[in-house]
């Protein structure tokens, strides 16, 4: 799957795709992260 393309269309420029992918919770080998969650609820 693709993501530089669709975001840099959106986005306009490198230095903002890299900051996107940076903070993405999905892994270049399409493995989700953990998703944080809210304590105290």
């Amino acid at each position: 799957m693709d993501f530089l393309t669709p975001l840099l269309r959106v986005l306009g420029n490198l230095e903002e795709v890299s900051f996107v992918l940076k903070q993405a919770l999905i892994t270049p080998e399409y493995l989700i992260g953990e998703v944080p969650t809210r304590s105290g609820s």
